[in-house]
């Protein structure tokens, strides 16, 4: 019989990480609301759905690594998985193929469907990021996304998650918690993953 304490860690890790289901279905629940959902905005959207949340909770809704991109953070499995994805289809009325991807499949579900997979918490973090990108527009957006974690991350960096979290307000049992699991990944996988997207 395994001991409780190495099962509830075993759980714990298994829960932490990537989840690229519920990261497509963000994408399309993203997608579904925005009237042009260009890639930045659908990004810039799940970042601070992740941000509140993680400052809320202190753990990540995909476990996905948020990069530094000009345009501001962008999840960095999500987006190598989706270049690896969608890279054959065509572009469509001059926008870009994943643009095109995400307009043409978000329409095919229902809503319940692609938010069946997270928590009410979850989802209420994402209708906020919502509402707050509506309001602000994309130009407002960019510059609510590029704040001090984006900027100590540097161009193609990894953004810390401490400094994501601090930056959502997060308090001190959240920020203790996240020091518990934050850990780099490892150099190899950051630079696979960097080098798919730039393809």
């Amino acid at each position: 019989m395994r001991c409780p304490r190495l099962w509830k860690k075993e759980n714990a890790e298994a829960t932490m990480r990537y989840n690229a289901r519920k990261a497509r279905k963000m994408m399309l629940w993203v997608a579904q609301r925005l009237a042009l959902p260009e890639m930045p905005y659908v990004w810039a959207v799940m970042y601070l759905a992740e941000r509140q949340h993680l400052a809320k909770t202190g753990r990540w809704i995909l476990w996905d690594s948020f990069v530094a991109m000009r345009q501001g953070p962008a999840p960095l499995r999500t987006l190598a998985e989706l270049h690896q994805g969608v890279s054959q289809w065509p572009r469509l009325e001059g926008r870009s193929n994943m643009a095109g991807w995400l307009q043409q499949l978000a329409i095919r579900f229902a809503t319940r469907e692609l938010e069946d997979v997270f928590t009410k918490l979850e989802v209420d973090c994402m209708e906020h990021a919502y509402w707050d990108a509506n309001r602000l527009g994309f130009a407002g957006i960019e510059r609510l996304v590029k704040g001090e974690a984006w900027r100590l991350a540097d161009l193609d960096g990894l953004l810390d998650p401490l400094e994501v979290a601090k930056e959502g307000g997060a308090g001190v049992a959240e920020l203790q918690h996240i020091l518990r699991w934050r850990e780099p990944p490892p150099l190899v996988e950051v630079m696979h993953l960097c080098a798919t997207v730039r393809r």
